[in-house]
């Protein structure tokens, strides 16, 4: 009987560690940015750090983890993308600093936003008592998904269809052009504003010019148009 306990708790353990996510030692730094909220422009707090993630498929993988913290509130949501495979750091961070992200706070949540393809929209509901809090917090979410999904860690999302109802032109030169370039993708430079009418949604994003963005309270598009030149 004690054998059978004696291997089911180092059979736990192994798994445990298989499943663990560790932080690399002297890659943790704190940054600064400006996020939206009802009141206008707040101060949000970055906490940037590297981890090992332990897959139950003895997979490592290293990647760049961002936990964005609103000191107001207490609220804390984190992006997490992994490596190249040359190992340079993801630009998520002054993707960040620049405006190509959004982060909108509220009293009951904090949601981010980017358009990549899509418009991708993440909301998120937890506290924590600070910067260091909300990163313990994160790992341990982290080990949770490693712990319950068969899939590599990866930040669930909305996602609204923006390519067809805006069109290539917002980002990309039409084929052709003196300007064209076989690699560009449909994206926003940045988000420069995200604002709330009623239970609605308005953004404005840019790239070759500024385009307003309408979504209702479930993040489902409701309109778009042009609506000047970009400042970019």
């Amino acid at each position: 009987m004690r054998l059978i306990l004696l291997t089911t708790v180092l059979f736990s353990a192994r798994l445990l560690a298989s499943q663990s996510v560790e932080e690399v030692g002297f890659t943790r730094s704190t940054h600064s940015m400006h996020g939206f909220s009802p009141k206008g422009s707040v101060p949000l707090s970055v906490l940037r750090l590297q981890v090992d993630v332990h897959y139950r498929d003895d997979k490592v993988e290293r990647g760049d983890l961002f936990v964005i913290y609103d000191p107001q509130t207490g609220h804390y949501i984190w992006l997490y993308g992994a490596l190249r495979p040359d190992g340079v750091p993801s630009d998520l961070l002054s993707d960040l600093e620049s405006g190509k992200w959004a982060i909108y706070v509220e009293e009951d949540k904090i949601v981010e936003f980017v358009v990549q393809a899509d418009l991708d929209i993440q909301e998120r509901g937890g506290r924590a008592a600070s910067l260091d809090a909300a990163g313990a917090a994160t790992l341990v979410e982290m080990e949770r998904w490693v712990a319950t999904k068969k899939d590599r860690i990866y930040n669930e999302s909305i996602q609204v269809p923006l390519y067809r109802a805006i069109g290539g032109g917002f980002a990309c030169p039409e084929f052709g052009s003196n300007e064209f370039t076989p690699t560009c993708r449909f994206h926003a430079e940045k988000i420069s504003s995200v604002t709330r009418e009623g239970d609605n949604w308005r953004l404005v994003i840019e790239n070759r010019w500024a385009q307003e963005v309408a979504l209702d309270s479930k993040f489902a598009l409701v309109r778009t148009k042009r609506i000047a030149p970009s400042a970019q």
